[in-house]
């Protein structure tokens, strides 16, 4: 049972001393499910993605359990997760920032990621990424860096790198934060794509209408508790 499962967490949480920030959280997630966080900001949402990653600041210890496709560890053993970053498991942070490196220019960040984490050859990597740029409407900025970008396409360009790798399990926190619709719609059918390849998605979002979009499990949290959870389409 537990090798047809690309994600769980058993009674996953983050505490700071002695302060529980989030606790007792548990879901499984099998091939083409999504997952859909809610609840407001401060609610413990992105912490869950931090202690699922295995990249939690310092100060903060994970307790309870994670699967990663079907290989359970430690909530608090990072160094077990982080050999399948980008290949297994990849996030999509909030602020394309902290994904992006501010002194690579934008298409060798992405050939660079289809090339040490997928494998590919140097010249199919290149086109690779040069495809990536042309979906996300980006083929004009391909020689620009991350700082020259507007904060919808650095966040456009950020998915494009979390995506290249090719990961079965991807973590996107607000995915379409400052995006026009257009955008918005584009970005969430990447998120299904990434369900229909046989992966699962976990989405921490604001954005009602990408919740419904998605649908599958829905999970709201409140102060770094579970207060309500079910199906998204039903629950919404």
């Amino acid at each position: 049972m537990t090798a047809s499962v690309l994600l769980a967490a058993d009674n996953l949480g983050v505490h700071i001393g002695n302060r529980a920030l989030l606790r007792d959280v548990s879901f499984s997630l099998r091939p083409g499910d999504v997952l859909t966080l809610l609840g407001e900001s401060g609610a413990g949402k992105s912490l869950l993605a931090q202690a699922v990653m295995g990249n939690l600041p310092a100060a903060l210890r994970a307790s309870g359990g994670v699967t990663l496709d079907g290989a359970m560890s430690r909530a608090d053993d990072a160094r077990a997760r982080r050999p399948r970053w980008g290949r297994t498991l990849a996030l999509l942070p909030q602020e394309p920032s902290l994904a992006l490196d501010p002194l690579m220019r934008i298409a060798p960040q992405l050939s660079e990621t289809h090339e040490l984490v997928r494998g590919a050859a140097f010249g199919d990597a290149e086109a690779a990424a040069l495809r990536d740029l042309e979906a996300a409407g980006l083929a004009a900025s391909a020689r620009h860096y991350p700082w020259q970008l507007s904060g919808g396409m650095a966040q456009r360009a950020a998915a494009a790198v979390a995506c290249a790798g090719g990961a079965r399990i991807l973590l996107a926190d607000e995915p379409t934060k400052g995006l026009d619709a257009h955008w918005r719609d584009h970005t969430v059918a990447m998120l299904q794509g990434v369900q229909r390849r046989g992966g699962c998605v976990v989405v921490i979002t604001h954005d009602l209408r990408v919740a419904e979009a998605l649908g599958g499990q829905l999970i709201v949290l409140c102060a770094g508790q579970v207060v309500e959870r079910g199906d998204a389409r039903t629950v919404l």
